[in-house]
């Protein structure tokens, strides 16, 4: 059984009510790789979470899977593939539980030269 230790945040909700509160993208300087920090609702049952990066041709660039969330705050870089790096791409995150398939999806705009994100 997962415990998670309340927060300020407000109480653990249930699967069904668990919603991807915030996600914050800073690209680092070399255009190569972002650093994404995604704030989820506290939660009774931890999530799964599926992050894929686009680039501007609808290219997959970047993706991960995380499985058990272990907290509600995640911070992880990502690395940008392909020989021709583009300055806009679109980062798709979603929350999902098995049992109950996709539950909320963000998709956010961001570019690596400093506009936008």
């Amino acid at each position: 059984m997962f415990i998670q230790i309340e927060d300020s945040e407000g109480a653990p909700v249930p699967p069904e009510e668990v919603r991807i509160q915030s996600v914050h993208i800073d690209p680092y300087p070399d255009g190569k790789r972002i650093r994404v920090t995604l704030e989820l609702t506290p939660f009774q049952d931890p999530p799964d979470l599926d992050v894929i990066v686009l680039d501007q041709d609808g290219e997959e660039s970047a993706s991960m899977s995380i499985i058990g969330a272990a907290t509600p705050e995640l911070n992880f870089t990502a690395h940008l593939r392909g020989d021709h790096l583009s300055s806009t791409y679109q980062l798709i995150t979603r929350l999902s539980y098995e049992e109950l398939g996709e539950i909320d999806r963000k998709e956010t705009a961001f570019s690596t030269t400093g506009e936008g994100g």
